[in-house]
């Protein structure tokens, strides 16, 4: 919906809720992450998960992503729903994506079916950074 949530404001919202963001070294390499409230491994970032009501599994596809199958170019010329659909490939996908580095496309599928697209602006890599995202889903 284009809005963010805190600790403080997101009681009642929960189920809104798609992907989380997180940082963790992982096989020696620092690792920008999303995640998605429904991600088994998501409540040792997230504490407060233990408490939600709801928690959405937002599923990232690893074949586009890994393979840079779709181009910053693509997502920014995307005018309707027709490169988040057939630019996500459901054969490898996970509630958690790594290497979410500065430049990548992550496509993605919600618990309620809609697809979408996230274009990482920028990632630190860093334990403290930030993560600039530009996200796309389907109406």
């Amino acid at each position: 919906n284009g809005l963010s949530y805190s600790p403080s404001n997101i009681a009642g919202h929960e189920a809104e809720i798609n992907w989380l963001g997180y940082y963790y070294v992982t096989s020696g390499l620092p690792s920008p992450s999303f995640t998605c409230p429904g991600y088994t491994a998501a409540i040792a970032y997230y504490p407060e998960l233990g408490s939600w009501p709801v928690k959405s599994t937002t599923v990232y596809d690893y074949v586009t992503s890994d393979n840079n199958l779709v181009s910053i170019e693509q997502f920014d010329a995307a005018q309707n729903d027709s490169l988040l659909v057939s630019g996500f490939k459901p054969e490898k996908v996970s509630g958690n994506c790594k290497y979410c580095y500065t430049g990548k496309v992550v496509p993605f599928k919600t618990q309620s079916g809609k697809y979408g697209m996230i274009k990482v602006i920028r990632a630190d890599q860093v334990a403290d950074g930030t993560m600039e995202l530009s996200i796309k889903v389907q109406k």
